[in-house]
């Protein structure tokens, strides 16, 4: 498993700890601990399952996974790349209107937040990029595009 860290742009600091790009060429189950930032993610290849106590269940491969208060196992099939923006602790406040709190020990598909246009793009420019710093900028357009001015 190769695991490499990217940091945002400066106008997104404030609000996105890094990007994060993850590759495995063979199947890998880790344990994540509970982190203090929501997680946006973008799979370009292979799936992932979250293995919970009796259950397993398959990620969506456009997510938004919010905080956790326990650590959780997941598994990834070989040949399998993500590529993640964590969001400092309440960053992901600027780029999304919904509720976040309600999100708390859940991961929620990306359709069922964005727009159907705005994913498929995001996903397309993701999949399609070459190299690991192509496929971070794919993801980090979107969520530089979300910015939102009016948080109040």
């Amino acid at each position: 498993m190769q695991i490499s860290g990217f940091s945002p742009r400066a106008v997104l600091a404030q609000f996105v700890r890094s990007f994060t790009l993850i590759e495995t060429r063979y199947e890998a189950t880790r344990t994540l601990l509970p982190d203090t930032g929501m997680v946006l993610g973008i799979r370009y290849g292979g799936f992932a399952r979250q293995l919970d106590h009796d259950r397993t269940c398959c990620l969506p491969d456009a997510s938004l996974a919010g905080m956790r208060a326990s650590a959780r196992r997941m598994y990834t099939s070989p040949n399998a790349g993500v590529v993640l923006a964590i969001f400092q602790t309440s960053g992901a406040a600027a780029f999304f209107a919904e509720p976040l709190h309600e999100l708390f020990g859940k991961t929620t598909p990306l359709d069922e937040i964005l727009p159907a246009s705005e994913l498929e793009r995001t996903a397309n420019r993701v999949a399609e990029a070459r190299e690991p710093r192509a496929r971070v900028a794919g993801l980090e357009r979107m969520v530089l595009a979300r910015l939102r001015h009016d948080r109040g």
